[in-house]
């Protein structure tokens, strides 16, 4: 069983398994099919897995053990659940936006997955995606194949803002950090990619500074148009296009927003002003007719042009490439 579905076995005693936690975190579920991959059935687990529920499927209620240690009641229903990136791709198809239109969805944390929604999904090659650029094919609540993207943009610059509390998204300092871009151009002050090795669409790529800012402000506005770099790589190799959707902790930051709105002119960037993107598409597979609380917001490109600076930063690391 799947993380989320183990817990929902821990407190309603059904085993189940489903195909976003499936589709996501392991190599045992293939996309085309529906079915146990090749590697399942080679390894001989296909015969073990969990009967198959939907994510929206109610396996049982709370067991007489869980009713005691949390005081809930005993006809409290337990959902077969869901994998949380995919929770935030039904969360964001409650918008008009994005509902029914071709559109991406990047959720921003630890991880940077970008989780594309072609308009006419038999239209994608998915067997094209560069598994060696950290591309992959996750499954949506509904089993459809959904081309997705990924690196470790929120770990790679909690490396370079340390333990410090002023965060790259914290709202005071939106001002000053967007103030530091200009200079940050002028200076070709950048961060080459990859600082967590092996990840990313540049896993092979040594992550350094190329004249590294010693003001506080212009490092972490620097790390941010790194993370809007390495976003724009991996959205282009999924096909994102028309509009895009940030979610999570960095859809505050607004220097990598904005940046990304410049370096994508014509891709429409929204973020949302929900903080609750995750629980708010798992209570729709509860009720699908539920309706965000606000609107999203669309994002206005960085006043700066970022094309010279894109293009060094990418000669930058086919040098890095050339010269190993």
């Amino acid at each position: 069983m799947p993380w989320p579905q183990f817990w929902a076995w821990r407190l309603c005693g059904v085993m189940a398994n489903e195909v976003t936690s499936m589709g996501c975190h392991t190599d045992l579920w293939c996309p085309l099919s529906g079915k146990p991959s090749n590697l399942a059935n080679q390894l001989g687990i296909s015969s073990r897995l969990a009967p198959l529920y939907a994510a929206s499927d109610v396996l049982g209620t709370i067991t007489p053990e869980w009713i005691g240690r949390t005081g809930l009641r005993a006809d409290t229903n337990v959902y077969c659940g869901i994998h949380d990136s995919n929770a935030a791709l039904i969360a964001a198809r409650a918008f008009p936006e994005i509902i029914g239109e071709e559109s991406t969805v990047l959720s921003t944390g630890t991880w940077f997955i970008a989780m594309r929604s072609p308009e006419k999904a038999e239209l994608v090659d998915i067997t094209s995606l560069p598994e060696s650029r950290d591309c992959l094919v996750n499954i949506d609540a509904f089993g459809k194949p959904v081309p997705s993207a990924r690196f470790m943009g929120g770990r790679e610059i909690e490396t370079q803002i340390q333990i410090d509390t002023r965060r790259v998204d914290i709202k005071p300092d939106q001002p000053a950090l967007l103030s530091a871009v200009p200079e940050i151009i002028a200076k070709s002050q950048m961060l080459l990619p990859t600082l967590a090795k092996g990840t990313g669409p540049f896993p092979d790529s040594k992550g350094v500074w190329m004249n590294e800012p010693d003001n506080w402000y212009a490092k972490r506005a620097a790390a941010c148009l790194y993370a809007a770099l390495v976003a724009d790589q991996s959205l282009d190799l999924i096909g994102s296009k028309e509009r895009i959707l940030v979610e999570g902790r960095f859809a505050e930051a607004q220097v990598f927003v904005r940046a990304l709105a410049r370096l994508r002119p014509d891709t429409s960037i929204f973020v949302a002003n929900a903080h609750n993107d995750v629980a708010f598409g798992a209570l729709r597979l509860i009720n699908p007719a539920l309706q965000p609380a606000g609107q999203l917001e669309k994002v206005e490109p960085l006043h700066t042009d970022l094309s010279g600076y894109k293009r060094q930063w990418h000669a930058a690391i086919a040098g890095q490439k050339a010269a190993a």
